[in-house]
């Protein structure tokens, strides 16, 4: 039999090699897991695929003696930053949409409650508004006209002196009988 470099191996050899080539396939597994390419072993040589780049070892600075890195940690932006940069631009205007949504509402129902609708249901047809206010107006000068001396500012013009608006009534409390002057007066 020629010698050609086989030979028999003793258990401690093939313990020896089974163990560093499970640290090899470990850490492959782990490097396509994470992306990463694992460190070259000093037992058999790596290629690197000529698409990835080989990480750049930090230099030592010369006051400190510690590792600075000159690159961020982070490689370049990527699709996936790309897309979550999307996404962040999408969900702020969303949110500011919201907001002006909210306040849109908030004045619907200020709205509502000042056509005294109490912000209840749609908003009402601007015919039916003025129509709710014609009949307020004329419920409010039923009631006007039905108080005692109504309008008689705008009519007295004293026959005396000629004075006009300046007119005061006795008015006495029918309860008690109490008396007061009401009206409206010169200004002194």
């Amino acid at each position: 039999m020629a010698n050609n470099g086989d030979r028999v191996l003793s258990q401690a050899e093939i313990d020896a090699i089974l163990a560093r080539n499970a640290r090899k396939i470990a850490a492959s597994e782990s490097a396509k897991k994470t992306g990463s390419v694992p460190p070259p072993s000093s037992s058999a040589p790596v290629a690197v695929p000529p698409a990835a780049k080989a990480p750049v070892k930090p230099a030592a600075t010369p006051e400190t003696g510690k590792v600075s890195s000159a690159h961020p940690i982070r490689p370049a932006s990527t699709d996936q930053d790309n897309a979550l940069a999307e996404i962040a631009a999408r969900l702020e205007k969303l949110e500011e949409t919201v907001r002006q949504l909210e306040q849109l509402e908030a004045r619907v129902e200020r709205l509502g409650a000042f056509a005294g609708r109490g912000g209840q249901g749609s908003a009402p047809a601007s015919g039916d508004v003025v129509q709710d206010l014609k009949s307020k107006v004329a419920e409010l000068e039923a009631n006007l006209k039905a108080i005692p001396l109504y309008g008689l500012r705008k009519t007295f013009k004293c026959d005396a002196c000629g004075a006009e608006s300046y007119v005061a009534a006795l008015v006495r409390c029918n309860t008690c009988g109490k008396e007061r002057w009401w009206g409206w007066w010169p200004k002194k």
